[in-house]
């Protein structure tokens, strides 16, 4: 168990998460609260931001499959 321990603390592990410098899920997990706390005051903000994404990157309404080579309908 002790050689578990010693390699982890080699590679980064072994220490509290909260001494993490960068800690994705937290990060997530606000990102998601955010929007949630968000869409649950103004429910068309969805449908807004959606909207704007989709001018941003020139996607049209209705498109949900990206075609690749060799994909066929």
């Amino acid at each position: 168990m002790d050689s578990i321990l010693n390699r982890n603390k080699e590679y980064g592990g072994g220490r509290p998460m909260k001494d993490k410098e960068f800690d994705a899920v937290r990060m997530m997990r606000e990102i998601r609260d955010e929007l949630s706390r968000r869409y649950n005051e103004d429910p068309s903000a969805e449908r807004r931001g959606l909207q704007e994404i989709r001018k941003k990157y020139g996607i049209k309404d209705g498109v949900y499959l990206i075609p690749f080579p060799g994909f066929q309908i």
